[in-house]
């Protein structure tokens, strides 16, 4: 029964990535819901409501992935990309499920969890040994993580135990397509390779551009820094030399002010040395007048002296303390 279904999924697979008109189509969402039997319990590949023309745009920015989560490639995953090998994983997982009565991937912990499982490429049950080993070769080839390593329909219509579960009519048919299926491919990934290119050309562009942006903002950077050192180096200076001005005429000052105290200092002991020594002569001369007077005789007409503030009637006289204070200052 698991040779049947998988030669029959496997002919319904090989006629969609023929195309029609030379245009494969990828269902995108193959899984055990959207597949049907008739009487005669043959299976039919059903509900194309995913489904994608390979090698054209696509209708809509694809943000999320496409398909279902359990049977869904790992390029999906990862690159939001489908390729006619992804149809190839998602019946890989379908086989491997009808084997084991399980999903090969599975878990209760979240999408995150089951895309981890996924994109690790190994399934949670191996198939019971009550099957031969090429198939289990088959269904591994169709579950490996690399798009690249999966075998095409082309190479599955060619193992002879899928050959013996179909009929001679549909044969002809699948070799008929094949060459068609071979030209699209290739000219397909053609070009697939080529928008690669360019996508990597672009990329290493933007790269070279965004790295002489970093360049040119470090170098404007380093400017900057060096034109801040030199602003900060000019105000140090400036502020260095507004000190030593400073510095410079506050010990002006000082010295200013310390030779006027010397002075004041040294004309207050003049003016005190003067009013000392004119004190002292004052008193003399007032002594000597005293006894001049007491000597006269009574009647005798005495010559009146009138005393002047700035000299004496005696040839020892000198001039008052203050004058003489200013004489010596």
């Amino acid at each position: 029964m698991i040779w049947k279904l998988a030669a029959q999924l496997t002919l319904a697979l090989h006629l969609c990535h023929c195309g029609l008109e030379g245009q494969p189509v990828l269902h995108r969402d193959v899984k055990p819901n959207n597949i049907l039997f008739d009487s005669n319990k043959n299976a039919r590949l059903a509900d194309f409501g995913l489904s994608y023309v390979y090698g054209t745009p696509p209708l809509f920015p694809q943000t999320n992935p496409i398909g279902t989560p359990y049977y869904m490639p790992p390029e999906q995953i990862t690159d939001r990309k489908s390729y006619p090998a992804s149809d190839i994983w998602s019946l890989g997982c379908v086989l491997h499920e009808a084997a084991t009565l399980r999903r090969p991937f599975d878990t209760n912990k979240g999408i995150e969890e089951l895309n981890v499982k996924i994109l690790k490429g190994v399934p949670d049950k191996s198939l019971p040994p009550v099957y031969c080993q090429e198939l289990k070769d088959i269904i591994e080839s169709m579950m490996q993580v690399r798009h690249e390593d999966r075998p095409s329909t082309m190479d599955l219509m060619a193992i002879d135990a899928l050959k013996e579960h179909l009929n001679a009519q549909d044969l002809t048919e699948a070799e008929r397509l094949s060459q068609r299926q071979r030209t699209t491919t290739e000219r397909i990934e053609a070009q697939a390779k080529a928008e690669k290119e360019a996508k990597a050309r672009e990329e290493r562009e933007v790269a070279a551009a965004l790295l002489a942006t970093e360049e040119e903002k470090a170098r404007m950077k380093v400017e900057k820094e060096v034109r801040h050192q030199a602003a900060e180096k000019s105000l140090v200076e400036e502020a260095a030399k507004r000190k030593m001005l400073l510095d410079a005429k506050q010990a002006a000052q000082e010295q200013d002010e310390e030779r006027q105290r010397q002075n004041r200092e040294r004309e207050a002991a003049c003016l005190r040395e003067g009013s000392s020594a004119n004190y002292g002569r004052r008193s003399r001369s007032r002594s000597r007048g005293r006894s001049r007077g007491r000597s006269k005789t009574p009647g005798h007409s005495s010559t009146v002296h009138h005393w002047s503030p700035m000299v004496d009637d005696h040839d020892d006289a000198e001039p008052i303390p203050l004058l003489n204070g200013l004489l010596l200052a």
